[in-house]
């Protein structure tokens, strides 16, 4: 249960929240600046550039998603108190097959439109962006 926020005719107690509908909550809270940017994104205006920047930008993403996950595992792993823990060490390692490679297949695609593989593995992701 997650404590969403505090009745304000009652001062002593909270409203209880499923999990999901908390992340739901936060999901739509942050949707009219993801709207915002998509509608940004998807201008005629130079399309072909900003779309191949987003796919280098993605690609940092998926890139890193893998290895962070086996690291998620392995702390799950060490957590045998914890009674979340392994039931998520057994997702991750599910998980984990199913994103293997995505970042490589990506490659393919800026390939496809292009890009140099190379120069987007050699250039880091910006920290700015």
């Amino acid at each position: 249960m997650i404590v969403v926020g505090v009745d304000p005719n009652m001062t002593d107690r909270t409203t209880p929240v499923r999990p999901s509908i908390a992340l739901r909550i936060k999901l739509q809270l942050a949707m009219p600046a993801l709207n915002q940017v998509t509608r940004r994104l998807w201008q005629p205006a130079d399309l072909r550039g900003r779309y191949l920047d987003y796919l280098v930008a993605l690609h940092a993403v998926i890139r890193a998603s893998v290895p962070l996950m086996q690291a998620a595992q392995r702390r799950c792993s060490e957590l045998t108190a914890d009674p979340v823990a392994a039931p998520l060490a057994h997702y991750y390692a599910i998980h984990i097959d199913e994103e293997l490679h995505h970042d490589d297949w990506l490659l393919v695609d800026l390939a496809e439109a292009c890009q140099d593989p190379a120069a987007v593995l050699a250039d880091p992701p910006s920290i700015k962006d």
